[in-house]
């Protein structure tokens, strides 16, 4: 470092003396020339100069720069001078240090410095950075500021500002060095003063043009360019149109300042002119609508933030260009950002568009809300997004105090919204796969139906809790009249929106309960009409079908979830018991519904009711069972609901613990056995299936039942059966002769009956014996039919016959049966099928092999006997069948053979 302050003046006129002795001679090497002094400089940097060394610093960096940098300087020098304008005025820390040095000595810079000058990165890096520090100087002194945006140096800035442009308009140049000119770009725009705007405003709309392109081009290339184009765009319309700086001398008329140029007076804009404000409002507004078009979506929560900071900061601060010209745009980003998932933004646009003048606000919401409802349908459809739903949730949390008035006056709009909505709305049947899970509540239910267009469901139900709990349950009323005039498709729209909208109601019931009791008419009438289209065919086995869903499949399990919803909108004590009669009816028919999806939706129904009611779902049918049984009884000798009776009774009896049914039970009973008589095979395997349950029901309410024990006219002790059996022995006699039934599915529910009623009879003799001849023939003519799953059902059966009858059946199974099955078996491991576990062949061989060890010991046979016909099959199984589960079957067998048949 020099000793004293005047050697570095020394070196610096010695290396301006030989730069210009050398340019003379055509020898001048600007690197090697400028070496020393590039050298001296770095070295006082390390060293933390002083204020004076400072001072000194940056007057001989600043006269050299004047003296080494004017028109004559060859391009390959300014990389040279680059760096030595860098080297000194890192050192200056501020413009204390050129005290009483004239602006215009920073001028070379800007005027000799071009992107052209400068070929690839490093280089440019050199001229962005000299540029900047120069810019950090001048931006921080009133003086250098005042006259560097004086309006004589307006050609100067503009060729600056051209330059720059260059740069970062060009995507091919790397990021970081167009990130480096926008940074500078931005610093000038800053530090101009607000009573020199002029000067910017008359470059406004070229800069804006430019910045405009590139965030357009850049929006999701890289958000840190971005942003900066994006303060670039924020600060220029500040600047320029700010309501401070159009305020009584804050600027000066410059344009009209005599002694200024006529060139330059011609290029300034008059900033007061009404022309030029107009202009600029629209040639703003314009590029603003299109940039938050591109950047509302963007991925970024800071560009979305920044966003609706800058239309904040112009709404508030350039009222007086602007006026009311941009509120539109902000009401559109507003609404589409009020329900971002960043608490900052959406809090930042309630605070926008509460700033807004209220009558101007509700005026802007009603037309939005009407450019909506028409849009909603054809966007979803057109754009597969659903931004529009997105921007009603808004605009009707926005005016929800309105709501209420336009629903209870049944306005148009609100019309309009419902059919809008149902026509969005659409549930896309070709996913629906809702899963069961018995214990979720009916927004999780809700949930499971997929929707198309790429619609959530958050935003449906958001925009019925915002409907529901600003207008009430008047709401509901427009979407019932809109459901009862859609077609099916529609209407399965219609029942989601209005599970929805019970769903998220949380105000107080109605005073009248008429309208709820009218809907859920409307509702249980739906459901029965599409029953009595669904009634179940007896040739196919109703556990064991579904067809593909349908509208009409989503429409009841919506119905079916939607009506014990309504339960809790009624307030009379009476009306509420018949409703929860009538609903309990409907939800326990379709418990019974071919459909699994519909199952889940009226379990699920069940569980809300119960629930709903405040007691668990067996204490409500025990309480609400003798209603329901009467309905029942009353639909047996029904000309028109009929086919419901055997349906809904199968379910209570299913669900049903209480004993205290029976005898309303017996009578049910009989009037089915009637209509089975009568109606030959209409709804034959509805009425079994509910034998089936009664059955069932008998052995639950009445654990191995035991005859009554009474005295005969002889005085000996005589039993006699009871009831139950009575009622039992009916139901086997009755239906004994649907063994021979050409169709599969009365064939395998008549043996589950005989096998219930076998366990019913069991311990009276006289009953069982006669029962068991009586339906041996008929289990025959199954088995010879050879169909496997009846076979396998027969198998069971003839297990709970040996079982209660002992010997009684042995010498038949053996001689009769056996050979049957042993053929059958034998002939399914010869096919070698039998890895397919789910076949009902390979149910039939599992039955047999591991059942038939325990009929052999139920019917007393011995030992040696049962294994010289049993065990060639088992050992055959265990050879061709490498099944892991026929081969435990197997295994369970030998032992049980080895260790517990006993002789």
């Amino acid at each position: 470092m020099p000793s004293r302050p005047e050697e570095l003046f020394e070196l610096v006129h010695q290396t301006v003396c030989n730069t210009t002795k050398n340019r003379t001679r055509g020898i001048y090497d600007a690197d090697k020339t400028l070496e020393p002094l590039l050298k001296k400089l770095d070295h006082m940097f390390e060293n933390h100069p002083s204020i004076y060394q400072q001072t000194q610093t940056g007057r001989a960096i600043i006269l050299a720069t004047k003296l080494l940098l004017n028109k004559n300087t060859k391009r390959y020098e300014k990389c040279s001078i680059a760096k030595f304008i860098i080297g000194g005025l890192k050192i200056v820390r501020g413009p204390e240090q050129m005290e009483n040095i004239p602006v215009t000595y920073f001028y070379p810079q800007f005027m000799h410095f071009s992107t052209t000058d400068f070929e690839g990165s490093p280089s440019m890096f050199l001229y962005l950075e000299a540029l900047e520090l120069t810019v950090n100087i001048i931006s921080q002194s009133e003086r250098f500021m005042k006259d560097f945006y004086a309006p004589t140096n307006l050609p100067l800035i503009s060729k600056t500002l051209v330059d720059l442009s260059t740069i970062y308009a060009n995507r091919n140049k790397a990021v970081d060095l167009r990130k480096k000119t926008l940074v500078v770009t931005l610093n000038l725009v800053r530090t101009c003063p607000s009573q020199q705007v002029d000067v910017i405003c008359t470059v406004l709309p070229g800069i804006l043009s430019k910045v405009f392109t590139l965030i357009m081009k850049d929006s999701l290339e890289n958000v840190e360019i971005l942003k900066i184009c994006l303060e670039i765009f924020n600060d220029l319309v500040l600047k320029c149109i700010s309501d401070v700086s159009f305020q009584p001398g804050a600027t000066p008329p410059v344009r009209q300042q005599q002694q200024l140029p006529e060139r330059i007076r011609e290029m300034l804009v008059d900033r007061g002119s009404g022309q030029w404000k107009k202009h600029t409002a629209e040639h703003i507004k314009l590029l603003t609508g299109n940039i938050c078009a591109r950047m509302a979506v963007h991925p970024q929560p800071d560009i979305r933030f920044y966003l609706l900071t800058m239309l904040k900061n112009f709404h508030v601060q350039c009222s007086g260009v602007l006026k009311d010209s941009l509120s539109s745009t902000i009401f559109d980003i507003c609404l589409h950002l009020n329900r971002d998932k960043i608490e900052r933004i959406s809090n930042l646009t309630n605070e926008l568009i509460m700033s807004v003048n209220e009558p101007f606000r509700e005026k802007q919401l009603q037309r939005k809300m009407d450019e909506l409802i028409c849009e909603v349908p054809a966007n979803t459809r057109k754009r597969g997004t659903d931004i529009s739903m997105s921007m009603l949730c808004s605009v009707l949390a926005l005016t929800k105090n309105t709501l209420r008035v336009l629903c209870a006056s049944r306005a148009p709009l609100i019309q309009r919204l419902a059919r809008s909505l149902i026509d969005t709305v659409k549930v896309d049947l070709r996913r629906v796969m809702i899963t069961r899970e018995p214990n979720c509540n009916l927004a999780e239910y809700l949930g499971k139906f997929p929707l198309l267009f790429n619609l959530n469901h958050k935003d449906i139900r958001d925009i019925c809790k915002y409907l529901v709990n600003s207008a009430g349950l008047e709401i509901l009323d427009i979407f019932y009249t809109e459901m009862t005039v859609a077609p099916p498709s529609q209407k399965c729209s219609a029942a989601l929106i209005i599970a929805y909208l019970l769903n998220e109601y949380d105000g107080r019931p109605p005073v009248d309960d008429t309208p709820i009791l009218i809907i859920t008419e409307y509702f249980i009438e739906c459901i029965q009409e599409i029953y009595d289209h669904q009634i179940k065919n007896d040739s196919v086995i109703g556990a064991g079908f579904c067809r593909l869903p349908d509208a009409h499949t989503c429409l009841e399990s919506l119905l079916c979830v939607n009506l014990p919803t309504l339960l809790r909108f009624l307030s009379n004590e009476a009306q509420k018991s018949k409703f929860v009669i009538d609903v309990l009816y409907v939800l326990l028919l379709e418990c019974t519904s071919i459909q699994w999806t519909v199952m889940d939706a009226a379990e699920l129904g069940l569980n809300i009711m119960a629930k709903s009611i405040g007691k668990r779902e067996s204490d409500a049918l025990e309480h609400y069972g003798g209603y329901i049984v009467h309905k029942v009884s009353l639909a047996c000798s029904s000309r028109t609901n009929h086919h419901f009776a055997a349906p809904v009774f199968q379910t209570f009896l299913n669900r049903c613990v209480s004993s205290t049914f029976f005898e309303p039970s017996v009578h049910i009973v009989e009037k089915l056995l009637k209509a089975l008589d009568s109606y030959g095979q209409e709804h034959t395997l509805a009425i079994l299936q509910s034998f089936h349950a009664f059955m069932t029901a008998l052995n639950r309410w009445f654990p191995n039942l035991k005859p009554i024990t009474v005295k005969g006219e002889d005085g000996e002790q005589q039993e006699t059966p009871t009831p139950q059996m009575i009622i039992a022995e009916k139901i086997l006699s009755r239906t004994k002769h649907l063994l021979n039934s050409p169709k599969l599915p009365i064939r395998v529910v008549c043996v589950d009956i005989m096998e219930e009623g076998l366990v019913t009879i069991s311990n009276y003799e006289n009953m069982l014996l006669p029962m068991v001849h009586q339906n041996w023939q008929g289990l025959m003519t199954i088995v010879k039919s050879r169909e496997p799953i009846a076979t396998a059902s027969c198998v069971r059966v003839v297990q709970a016959m040996a079982k209660y009858a002992k010997g009684f059946i042995c010498q038949r199974v053996f001689n009769e049966l056996w050979p049957i099955l042993k053929e059958m078996a034998t002939e399914e491991m010869d096919k070698g099928m039998m890895a397919y576990e789910e076949t009902a062949e390979f149910l039939l061989v599992t039955e047999i092999l591991r059942r038939f060890p325990k009929i052999g010991k139920l019917c007393e046979m011995r030992r040696s006997e049962f294994e010289a016909l049993f065990m060639p099959v088992l050992e055959a199984a265990e050879q061709k069948l490498r099944c892991r589960k026929i081969l435990k079957a197997c295994t369970s067998s030998r032992n049980f053979i080895q260790k517990d048949y006993d002789e």
